[in-house]
């Protein structure tokens, strides 16, 4: 069959796979193919040779298989994905019938972590050729296209913020259609006046029930979510993680007047409005700088919720407080709580009561997103030994393939940790009682977890019945992260190195130890040397712990650590000796000084790889 034929034949295809989505109504989440033949670059003035071309193709089916579709964006991703990679090598087979089962909602198997990783690096370096000014004008186009695809594909990626911030460059206008064709489409809701001849269908819309109630603006009076936040156990220690319970209390207002109904002339009452307030009997902050720190955060959440289920009831007035000994400040952590605060407010008004800790961000589009350090969050709940459901964002799992790396399986048996992409995920993910076959999964998650009894978890998961239960719960969930990682750990393709990023960010644990000494100024007189050296001994311990999980392009990351620690080291001896022969005490600021300029240089150069702001 020769490639023309092909070509026809899969136009048609194509076709009928658009037809199937939008009009059979075969899923709710639709994919809208990429168009056959466009020409935004020539493959023939490309830099690249064939094999590089060939190569690149193969790596964008990788990421389109990582990619999944939880969102519209991601369902876009993958057309964009699989439009590049079809332009690359156009008889690639393997492309087009990925293609057709993507569309027909045949979600396959994410594809390893530690693949999926290497191939990530191995793009990133081909878009800094194909960007550079001797790569040419068709090589260009083809880097607006593969930056706009790498945002999403891995968006932890330093370049990536950078990217989403200029927007998409690519030439995708009647190639691959906009956001909105990928959108789940609302359902039909009938209104009560619709009759039998209104409804296509014939089917009369129920009748009215006089006697009902009418819908109450609250649906659930009290409800709680965890999250993880920064914190202190009182305001003389410093801050640590702790497990937050955020607590919800919504009640009824009536129209009261305005100023407190003080019976002045023209005091008139006033419609009640719609209020939330955050109440922190603990801070120990002014009540002002609470609040301050409190109103973007849940204007946000309100408007999330709004866009969902319409503006707020005026009649509603919501509170919001940590339920903690701790004493948690809002305005040094304020968007630890959002994707609780927002769960919450949903469950107000629709009675879905949540459950678990929820662990990332909402965004004003709706998507969820990691918080601030999630790594340090992450790493952090296994000390807690709390357990339950965790719902982290969809972008989270090379994070949770490091935990693997780290050789801490346990942690998706301890905790069922799901993925959610957007505030519909999250709300549907953290639901007490689900609707999208949640419920089935967990409850078969639960019964491989209670039969393990006390055997090794790398032996249990690698028992071929336990394996196969496991890939049966991520089948049919394919969001369900514990299994999934679970199942990898059993296949035995545990990844054994970490990502770069994610080592600069386990080093940088090991760092903040010290962040203490870098910010002395002459309280010198009052350090102990001998506790300054057991410091730095102990994070020379930990630096040690993590070069067998680097790669050798990243044992420099490592080794400057280890400077550090020497650096500490060096400082506490200095210490020891506090006065000269003549009794005087010695001025040792210029080898806090010394330690100071390390301290900043190390750990700017690991944030920088981190991804986050040094």
């Amino acid at each position: 069959m020769g490639l023309m034929t092909r070509r026809l034949m899969r136009s048609c295809a194509a076709a009928l796979l658009a037809a199937a989505g939008v009009a059979g109504g075969l899923s709710a989440a639709p994919f809208v193919p990429p168009v056959e033949d466009v020409v935004v670059f020539r493959r023939d003035r490309l830099t690249l040779d064939v094999d590089s071309m060939e190569a690149l193709a193969a790596q964008l089916l990788i990421l389109a298989k990582a990619q999944g579709g939880a969102g519209e964006a991601d369902r876009r991703g993958v057309a964009q994905m699989l439009a590049l990679a079809r332009a690359l090598n156009p008889g690639d087979d393997q492309v087009w019938k990925f293609g057709e089962r993507y569309a027909e909602g045949k979600q396959l198997a994410m594809t390893d972590p530690r693949t999926v990783a290497n191939v990530r690096a191995r793009v990133w370096q081909t878009l800094g050729w194909l960007e550079s000014a001797d790569a040419g004008e068709d090589a260009k186009s083809l880097a607006h296209c593969l930056g706009d695809v790498m945002a999403l594909a891995d968006p932890q990626h330093p370049r990536a913020k950078d990217l989403r911030k200029r927007g998409e460059r690519g030439a995708w206008a009647g190639w691959v259609k906009p956001l909105a064709a990928f959108k789940v489409s609302a359902p039909v809701v009938r209104t009560p006046t619709q009759t039998a001849e209104d409804d296509p269908l014939g089917i009369p819309s129920p009748e009215p029930d006089e006697s009902a109630e009418p819908t109450a603006s609250i649906k659930l009076p009290k409800a709680t979510l965890g999250t993880v936040v920064w914190a202190a156990p009182d305001s003389n220690k410093p801050r640590t993680l702790i497990v937050m319970d955020l607590a919800m209390e919504a009640t009824l207002k009536g129209s009261e007047p305005e100023n407190g109904g003080n019976g002045k002339d023209g005091d008139q009452p006033q419609p009640p409005s719609f209020s939330c307030k955050w109440v922190n009997p603990k801070a120990d902050s002014p009540r002002n700088e609470e609040t301050k720190a409190f109103n973007p955060t849940s204007n946000a959440a309100r408007a999330i919720v709004e866009k969902h289920l319409g503006p707020m009831p005026a009649d509603v007035h919501m509170s919001f407080s940590p339920d903690t000994p701790s004493i948690y400040r809002m305005a040094k952590d304020p968007t630890g709580v959002s994707g609780a605060l927002a769960v919450l407010m949903n469950a107000a008004r629709t009675g879905i009561e949540p459950q678990g800790i929820v662990l990332g961000n909402i965004q004003a589009d709706g998507s969820f997103r990691l918080p601030t350090d999630f790594w340090g969050r992450l790493r952090f709940l296994p000390a807690t030994a709390r357990g339950g459901r965790l719902v982290v964002p969809a972008e989270a799992e090379p994070f949770l393939s490091a935990v693997l790396a780290l050789e801490d399986p346990g942690f998706f048996l301890d905790y069922e940790v799901l993925y959610a992409a957007d505030f519909a995920q999250l709300v549907e993910r953290t639901a007490r009682v689900s609707k999208d076959g949640l419920t089935d999964a967990t409850a078969r998650f639960a019964e491989i977890r209670d039969k393990r009894g006390n055997q090794n978890v790398s032996g249990y998961v690698g028992n071929r019945f336990v394996r196969t239960r496991l890939e049966e719960i991520v089948r049919s969930a394919p969001y369900h992260a514990s299994a999934r990682m679970l199942t990898i750990q059993g296949a035995g393709q545990r990844p054994t190195r970490l990502e770069t990023r994610i080592l600069a960010h386990e080093l940088l644990t090991i760092t903040r130890a010290t962040d203490w000494v870098a910010k002395l100024t002459d309280e010198l007189d009052k350090l102990d040397s001998g506790a300054l050296n057991e410091l730095a001994e102990k994070g020379r311990e930990g630096v040690k712990s993590m070069e067998r999980y680097a790669e050798m392009r990243d044992q420099a990351l490592v080794a400057q650590t280890n400077d550090l620690m020497m650096g500490l080291r060096t400082f506490s001896r200095a210490l020891r000796k506090r006065t000269d022969v003549a009794g005087k005490w010695i001025d040792h600021r210029g080898d806090l000084n010394t330690f100071k300029q390390l301290h900043q240089r190390v750990t700017t150069q690991l944030k920088l790889v981190a991804g986050m702001d040094p």
